[in-house]
């Protein structure tokens, strides 16, 4: 379903559709599930952006030939999910665009970002050299003590903050960071530039409740759920290159897996490495 005119200095008109009898021909889909499908999919498809203005419930429910309150619901969903805003004297806003990560490819944010042809930006809020506690040595195979930069960025999607990202590099694998602008470029990119070949990662996904810093820069509650995931990204032999902690809003994220039955079937498995 398209969308006429531009939303951004005016309401987004939702394309008239031979409304109730176009929505019944789904049998046992509520008609307010239909409706909120039909909105998040022009979010999606980039045919809402980020800042349009929705038409009202009352102009929603006659297009779709609807009730307002089941208008209404449909809407509800999509502004609890963090998608819409009701603004109070200005109307329905559409105010963040889902990202889905693909799991089975190894990508940074900006990568995946912009092949789904949104607008990915960051804002660097801190980057200092630190000693490595025997935790991250680890994690990263230095000695303890070792220097290590850590990288703290906001991520944003069409100026929208959506994750926290705090990245952990040994200074003596990439000193060449410490002369770059890390505001706005992908950290895989600048590795390889330095002939640093990504190579493979492992990742560790969670549900956690925001700290009050968390929240302030998300844009949450304190409290409440984050998408939390920490990855460590290999080079060659099998060299950590870094180690990254993650704080996401839930809503703006869909995670895609590949999944095999028989695990000789999958071409993306490495063998013996723990």
């Amino acid at each position: 379903m398209a969308v006429c005119g531009s939303g951004s200095t005016g309401t987004t008109r939702l394309k008239r559709i031979d409304t109730v009898t176009e929505l019944s021909r789904i049998k046992g889909i509520p008609l307010y599930v239909q409706i909120r499908e039909a909105i998040r999919e022009q979010i999606e498809r980039g045919e809402l952006h980020v800042g349009d203005k929705l038409p009202s419930e009352e102009e929603l429910a006659e297009q779709f030939g609807v009730s307002r309150m089941t208008a209404r619901r449909g809407l509800d969903d999509l502004v609890q999910e963090g998608l819409l805003q009701r603004k109070h004297g200005v109307g329905t806003l559409v105010v963040s665009r889902r990202i889905t990560r693909n799991y089975t490819r190894l990508t940074s944010f900006y990568e995946q970002a912009a092949e789904e042809g949104l607008e990915p930006s960051s804002k660097l809020l801190d980057f200092s050299v630190v000693q490595a506690s025997a935790d991250l040595a680890s994690r990263l195979m230095v000695e303890p003590g070792a220097p290590v930069m850590r990288i703290t960025r906001l991520r944003l999607l069409g100026g929208e903050p959506i994750a926290l990202h705090v990245a952990h590099v040994a200074r003596d694998l990439c000193p060449a960071l410490l002369n770059e602008d890390l505001e706005d470029q992908s950290l895989y990119r600048l590795y390889e530039s330095h002939g640093l070949k990504i190579v493979w990662a492992r990742q560790r996904i969670e549900a956690r409740a925001a700290t009050g810093e968390q929240a302030r820069y998300l844009g949450l509650k304190p409290g409440a759920p984050v998408l939390y995931s920490e990855r460590t990204t290999y080079t060659t032999n099998n060299t950590p290159i870094e180690w990254v902690q993650a704080y996401a809003s839930g809503a703006p994220y869909a995670i895609e897996v590949t999944l095999f039955r028989d695990e000789s079937a999958s071409p993306n498995i490495i063998a013996g490495v723990e």
